[in-house]
C-alpha cells in the first residue's frame, strides 16, 4: 500500500485527495470506548462490472475486517439463511437413486451418511469440472460451479474451442447483457438447437427452436424470504390461475431432470409427483412435500403443511425471522456462535452438523477452510493462482495476486489499450430505469409511453463542446462497436463522464433482432475485458467517443434509428400512434 497515497487515488478517480484522506480517517477512527466500527461499505453491483472485480472486493473486505465492521452493529453482516428457504426441496438424498446420491457425495454436495464431516476436507471440484468451458482460463469458476465465462461460451459456439457447443437452454434471461451482444448473437446463430423459457417474445426467443412459456410470479404460490437483514418470511400467493400450457420455471427444470434420470435409471424417482400423464406434476405438491419433510427434521419449521403456512400468512402477515430464530437473525458476531458457517452459500456450509434442537455443533468461525478471516485466502491461492499457473505457467505472480491491488483493466482509461485522445469520455451503464428491468417491458405500451427511447446522460458542458443538445441522437463508439442513444443533459454527471442505458431492443422492429444492434450498449464492450480471476466483464468506466448523429454518418441516412431490414423507425416519442395499437382489448363483448 506504500504507493497508494491519496494523490495516487486522485489521479485515477478525479477526487480531491484531501477529502479522500479525511473520509478514510473519519470512517476508520472509532470514538473512545466504542467496541465496534462506524459502519460497513455497501458493495452493490458496480464493482462486479469494472474489470477488476476480484481484487476490488477483496480490498473492501479487508477494510471491513480491519476496522471492526465485520458482523457488528451497522457493519457488513453478510448472508443469513432462514429456516424457510424458497430454494430448498426437502431432505437431500431422501429418495434419490443410489447412483445419483453417490455422484453427489463424490462432489461434496451431500455428506457421507454416518461419517463425521471434516470442514478442512474441501472436495476438489476442479477434477470433476475441469472440462467446463472456461475452466482452463478461470479455474475458480470451476471450483464454485456457478457460471462460465460468457465470451468463452460464445467462442465455443462459433469456433468449437475448447469443444463445440451445439445447443442450450435459456431461462428468462437475455444474451444482450452478457459480454458483447454482437458476439453473443453470432454464437446463438451457430447452435443446432436452442430452447428459450420465457413469458414474452424478444430477440432471444426469436432464435429459439422451442419456446417454453413460464408462469408469472402473480400466478404462483411460493415461499418468499426477503433480501437483506430484515428477516421477513412470507409468500407469494397466486392471484390468478396461470394459462394451462405454462409451468413454473422450477418445475420445467425438475421435469427435465426427471426425464434424464428415468432415461438412465427407469425405476428411479427424485421427487414425489402427483398423478399420471402430462401435466400431472404440480408446484403446490412440491411445497407440500417441503413442509412435510422439513417440519419433521427441522424443529424451527412449525408448519406441517403448505396450507398451514398460507393461512398463517393470510391472518398475520409477514413473519419476523428474528422472533422465531433469535440466535441466527437477532445477533451479531455469529462466528462466535456457530451460525456464520451455516447455509449453502458458505464454502463449508454443506458439512455442518446440528444437535437435536437444530443448534450448530462444533461449527464456530467463518465460512473458510480454516474457519478464520483469511487475508491470505487458501481457496484463492489454490483454485485461482496455483491452478491457473499449472494450466498456463507464469500467468500470475503469487505475492502480487494474494494481496488486493489495483490493476487497471486493459479496456479501461489507464489500461494502455485505448487511445484516450480518440476516446476521451468515460462511460458507465447499468443504472436502474424506473419503468424497465434490464431488457423487460419494452413491449408494454404504458412503459414505452413513459420512457420511449434509450437515453444518454451527459454533462451539459461536455454536450456543448460536442455540439449536442437535449434530445439529439448521438453515436457512442469504441473499437468494438457503436450504437445510438438520445442525449439527456444532466448536471449530476461529472464532466468527462456519461451514462448510457443498457439492454435496449425494439419490439416494433422486425424479427429476429428487433433492432437490438441499434442502441443496446452491450454491443460496444470489449469481449475480452474480463476480470482476470472470475471473468466478470468490463462494462463500467470504459473510454468512448461520443458525437452527433447526422444523415451523413448514419448508414441509412436517418438520424433516428430504423430497422435495416425495412426502414421502420423506432418508437421514440410518447405520442407515437403505434403505442395505442399495442393496447390489449378489454372489451369482452367485442371479443365475443
Amino acid at each position: 500500500m506504500a504507493d497508494c497515497t491519496p494523490e495516487w487515488c486522485a489521479e485515477i478517480t478525479g477526487l480531491d485527495p484531501a477529502l479522500v484522506e479525511e473520509a478514510c480517517v473519519v470512517w476508520a477512527t472509532r470514538p473512545e470506548g466504542q467496541t465496534y466500527g462506524n459502519g460497513g461499505i455497501h458493495l452493490q453491483l458496480a464493482p462486479d462490472q469494472i474489470g477488476n472485480c476480484t481484487q476490488s472486493v477483496r480490498a473492501i473486505l479487508h477494510l471491513m475486517y480491519m476496522t471492526g465492521n465485520f458482523d457488528g452493529p451497522a457493519g457488513n453482516r453478510g448472508l443469513t439463511r432462514s429456516p424457510l428457504d424458497e430454494q430448498a426441496t426437502g431432505v437431500p438424498g431422501s429418495n434419490m437413486p443410489q447412483e445419483v446420491k453417490a455422484q453427489l457425495i463424490s462432489l461434496g454436495v451431500i455428506p457421507v451418511e454416518g461419517v463425521e464431516p471434516d470442514p478442512m476436507n474441501v472436495p476438489d471440484r476442479i477434477e470433476t469440472l475441469s472440462n467446463m468451458v472456461s475452466a482452463d482460463r478461470f479455474p475458480l469458476l470451476a471450483y464454485y460451479n456457478e457460471w462460465s465465462d460468457a465470451t468463452r461460451i460464445w467462442n465455443a459456439c462459433i469456433e468449437g474451442d475448447p469443444y463445440p457447443l451445439k445447443g442450450g437452454i435459456n431461462e428468462s434471461g437475455s444474451f444482450m447483457n452478457m459480454s458483447n451482444a454482437n458476439l453473443a448473437w453470432e454464437a446463438l446463430s451457430k447452435l443446432d438447437f436452442w430452447v428459450d423459457i420465457n413469458m414474452f417474445h424478444h430477440p432471444g426467443t426469436e432464435m429459439a427452436d422451442i419456446i417454453l412459456p413460464c408462469q408469472h410470479w402473480l400466478e404462483l404460490n411460493n415461499i418468499r424470504v426477503s433480501q437483506g437483514a430484515s428477516g421477513g418470511i412470507g409468500l407469494t400467493q397466486r392471484a390468478i390461475e396461470p394459462p394451462a400450457d405454462t409451468k413454473f420455471d422450477y418445475d420445467i427444470n425438475r421435469l427435465l431432470f426427471e426425464t434424464m434420470e428415468r432415461h438412465g435409471s427407469p425405476n428411479g424417482t427424485w421427487t414425489n409427483i402427483a398423478g399420471d400423464g402430462p401435466g400431472a406434476y404440480h408446484h403446490d405438491d412440491r411445497l407440500e412435500d417441503w413442509f412435510q419433510n422439513n417440519s419433521k427434521t427441522n424443529p424451527k419449521v412449525k408448519w406441517e403443511h403448505w396450507e398451514d403456512f398460507r393461512q398463517d400468512f393470510q391472518e398475520n402477515g409477514w413473519i419476523n425471522a428474528k422472533e422465531i430464530e433469535p440466535d441466527r437473525w437477532g445477533t451479531y458476531r455469529r462466528f462466535e456462535t456457530g451460525w456464520m458457517r451455516m447455509g449453502k452459500d458458505a464454502c463449508t456450509g454443506k458439512l455442518f452438523t446440528c444437535d437435536e434442537k437444530g443448534e450448530p455443533v462444533n461449527n464456530f468461525g467463518c465460512p473458510t477452510p480454516t474457519a478464520l478471516v483469511e487475508f491470505w485466502p487458501l481457496l484463492f491461492e489454490n483454485y485461482c493462482v496455483d491452478r491457473a499457473n499449472e494450466i498456463e505457467p507464469g500467468r500470475y505472480d503469487l505475492l502480487h495476486e494474494m494481496m488486493p491491488h489495483f490493476d487497471e483493466p486493459a479496456s479501461g482509461p489507464g489500461g494502455g489499450q485505448v487511445d484516450l485522445e480518440e476516446y476521451p469520455i468515460i462511460l458507465t451503464t447499468g443504472r436502474r430505469i424506473p419503468v424497465y428491468f434490464h431488457s423487460e417491458h419494452r413491449q408494454l405500451p404504458w412503459c414505452r409511453e413513459l420512457w420511449p427511447a434509450p437515453r444518454l446522460e451527459m454533462n451539459p458542458a461536455d454536450a456543448e463542446k460536442l455540439g449536442l443538445k437535449q434530445g439529439d441522437w448521438a453515436w457512442i463508439e469504441t473499437e468494438w462497436g457503436k450504437v445510438r442513444q438520445c442525449v439527456d443533459l444532466y448536471h449530476g454527471i461529472a464532466p468527462g463522464w456519461a451514462n448510457a442505458e443498457h439492454a435496449w431492443w425494439f419490439p416494433e422492429l422486425p424479427a429476429p433482432t428487433h433492432g437490438f444492434t441499434l442502441s443496446n450498449i452491450e454491443c460496444i464492450w470489449d469481449p475480452y475485458g474480463q476480470d482476470t480471476h472470475i471473468s466478470s466483464h468490463h462494462m463500467r468506466g470504459v473510454p468512448v467517443k461520443i458525437y452527433k448523429a447526422t444523415p451523413e454518418n448514419c448508414p441509412d441516412g436517418k438520424v433516428i434509428p430504423c430497422a435495416p431490414e425495412d426502414g421502420t423507425q423506432i418508437i421514440c416519442d410518447a405520442s407515437d400512434p403505434r403505442l395505442k395499437e399495442w393496447l390489449p382489448n378489454y372489451d369482452i363483448r367485442e371479443e365475443a
